[in-house]
């Protein structure tokens, strides 16, 4: 059974198999391409991942302003319950968004690959 998977065996192999055909450079635990064990001194952390956290987080307030100062011009012209809704929504997606950067970072640049899970 794999080592961080809470699936099944049977489909986490088939989950495996797939993301390995789908995916050239897989190199997880559970691929079974040879890739035994990764050495104790071996980076397992991605760049093109950590590249897309950093620019995320760099355009995150941008988006974050241009969503709010387009909530504002056009709240006083919604109905009340889509008022709401709306301003539930940024909410939401604010702190969902700044987690996920959080999650990212911690997972990808400490190694922990649970919280990328």
């Amino acid at each position: 059974m794999s080592l961080y998977s809470s699936l099944p065996h049977n489909i986490s192999q088939s989950l495996t198999k797939f993301g390995g055909s789908l995916f050239i450079g897989n190199k997880t635990r559970d691929s079974g391409g040879g890739h035994t064990s990764i050495p104790a001194n071996e980076m397992v952390s991605s760049l093109p991942l950590q590249m897309a956290l950093y620019f995320n987080v760099f355009f995150f307030p941008f988006w974050w302003v241009s969503e709010v100062t387009m909530l504002q011009l056009k709240y006083s012209m919604l109905p009340g319950y889509y008022q709401w809704l709306l301003l539930a929504a940024v909410i939401i997606l604010t702190l969902i968004e700044c987690v996920r950067l959080f999650l990212g970072y911690l997972g990808n640049l400490q190694e922990k690959v649970s919280a990328l899970k």
